[in-house]
C-alpha cells in the first residue's frame, strides 16, 4: 500500500515483520534508498541500479543468521548467546543508504500483517509531521 504526504513524497506501508524488521512500518520511498531487507540487494550490481550497497556490506555489520543448532535446524535469535545487539538506528550510522521508518506499526497491536489495515485516506498538512 502506498500514499503521498502533503509535499507529494511517496510513502509505502511495509508488510508484516519478518527476518529483518521487528514490526511493520510506514516508510518514505526515496530513489537509491535501502528499505531494510538484504534480499533486495541482489540486483544492486546491475548497471542501472541507483543503489550500490551489497548484501556482503550489510552482513559485515549484521549477523545473517546462518547458525545451526546441534540437530541441524537454524538457530533462533533468542538461542544465540552472547550476541551484541544493534538497533536499526545503530546500523543507520554505518549504512547511510538505510531508510528509517517514519512510523512503526506495533506488531500484534495493529495486526499481524499490516496490509490487513485497509485503505485510509490520510493526507494534508495535519499528517505531514507523521509522514
Amino acid at each position: 500500500m502506498a500514499g503521498w504526504n502533503h509535499g507529494q513524497q511517496a510513502f509505502v506501508l511495509t508488510d508484516n515483520q519478518g527476518d529483518w524488521m521487528g514490526s511493520g512500518s510506514i516508510m518514505p520511498v526515496k530513489k537509491g534508498a535501502f528499505l531494510g531487507n538484504p534480499g533486495g540487494l541482489v540486483w544492486t550490481n546491475m548497471p542501472n541500479s541507483p543503489l550500490k550497497l551489497t548484501q556482503e556490506a550489510i552482513f559485515s555489520k549484521v549477523n545473517p543468521r546462518v547458525e545451526f543448532s546441534e540437530d541441524g535446524r537454524r538457530a533462533k535469535p533468542e538461542n544465540i548467546e552472547k550476541e551484541s545487539f544493534k538497533t536499526l538506528a545503530d546500523i543507520k550510522k554505518e549504512v547511510p543508504e538505510l531508510q528509517m521508518p517514519a512510523v512503526w506499526l506495533p506488531h500484534g497491536i495493529l495486526g499481524i500483517s499490516d496490509f490487513n489495515q485497509g485503505y485510509c485516506e490520510c493526507h494534508g498538512p495535519m499528517m505531514d509531521p507523521y509522514l
